[in-house]
């Protein structure tokens, strides 16, 4: 196996256990609301990880990226399609 799959592979299982251990504390995010609309939106899911909005897609579903000083996390594009809820493919009807 290349270096960069087991790179993926790794990144990607960080990102999946960062969002399962903090399903406990969903309800309680941490919204960085901005004021202006060019200002970056940024969500805190625990200490060591939180989400970075990246704009609006074509549907208009506002798209993430996640950001940890401390850990490798997966570059992919993440939606949030309710409040607290957050995946790799989003629902365009519910989509926030």
């Amino acid at each position: 196996m290349n270096k960069k799959l087991k790179i993926s592979i790794v990144s990607f299982s960080l990102l999946v256990i960062a969002g399962c251990s903090s399903s406990s504390t969903l309800e309680n995010l941490d919204y960085n609301e901005k004021s202006d609309k060019n200002e970056k939106q940024i969500i805190q899911i625990d200490k060591n990880l939180r989400y970075i909005s990246m704009g609006r897609d074509e549907d208009g579903c506002m798209m993430y990226q996640a950001q940890s000083d401390s850990m490798a996390t997966m570059q992919a594009i993440i939606y949030q399609n309710s409040p607290g809820k957050f995946s790799l493919s989003k629902d365009n009807s519910s989509c926030l």
